[in-house]
Formats: C-alpha cells, sequence, structure tokens
C-alpha cells in the first residue's frame, strides 16, 4: 500500500507529502472502519491494503475543496479559479498582479480550444468575477 501510495504521488506531483498524508488518511480510514464495525479486525491488527490507498488518494485530492468549487461554477468563474491554481503552482506565491491573471487567463482560454471561454474576460469584467467569488 505505501508503495502504492508512493507511486501515485510521484505520477501526480512528484511530491512525497502527498504520498505520506494519502498513507494517513488511509489509516485513518481504515481505523474508522474497525470502530463503526465496518470492518472485522479479529484476525489481528487490521492492514491497509492498496484499495483504502485509492479510497483515500480520492477523498483527499480528486474531491478537494478546489475541485468541487470549479465544478460548481459559470464558465468564467471556472476560468479565473483555474488560472489562480495554475498560477500558484507555476511562481510558488497565492498573490498575482491582476495583468499576469489577465495574461494567464488569455492563454487558458486559447489552449483549451472550447469557444466558452473565449473571448478571455477584459479587466474590467475579470473585477467583476473577482468579486463575486469573493463574497
Amino acid at each position: 500500500a505505501i508503495n502504492f501510495a508512493s507511486m501515485k504521488a510521484s505520477v501526480r506531483s512528484g511530491d512525497i507529502r502527498k504520498a505520506f498524508k494519502c498513507c494517513m488518511e488511509a489509516a485513518a480510514l481504515v481505523k474508522r472502519e474497525v470502530l463503526s464495525g465496518v470492518r472485522d479486525s479479529t484476525a489481528g491488527l487490521p492492514r491497509v491494503l492498496t484499495g483504502d490507498v485509492h479510497r483515500a488518494w480520492q477523498q483527499c485530492f480528486l474531491t478537494s475543496i478546489y475541485t468541487q468549487a470549479v465544478a460548481t461554477c459559470a464558465p468564467f468563474e471556472a476560468l479565473v479559479l483555474i488560472t489562480l491554481g495554475a498560477l500558484s503552482n507555476q511562481t510558488g506565491c497565492s498573490k498575482h498582479g491582476i495583468q499576469d491573471v489577465l495574461d494567464k487567463m488569455q492563454g487558458i482560454a486559447s489552449a483549451s480550444g472550447n469557444n466558452l471561454y473565449m473571448p478571455p474576460p477584459t479587466f474590467d469584467e475579470l473585477l467583476g468575477l473577482l468579486t463575486r467569488l469573493g463574497e
């Protein structure tokens, strides 16, 4: 299970901390199942299996609050959130200038090839989107 978590983390991000977090979440998941009676522990200590790691990985990283937020947004709001996430991943910083956000949004919108995001928002439209998302 630990090897599975480390391989998944290396494929997704290369960050070993995510593998450790996934293993901790899988262990907590198994513990909750044992305490609630869903999983039998009469054969000794319960073991964390590959399937447990897979479920923990999905809970931790695939159903994050950001993924849920993007899924429920209007298209341009989702584009703003995706742009901010991409800039944060790219720079390692969570603060960005408006022009940086506009430039990145234009690049992402163009690269997506989806007419839903074209033309990308203007400066005034972006300020409106950010105001709505901030509420």
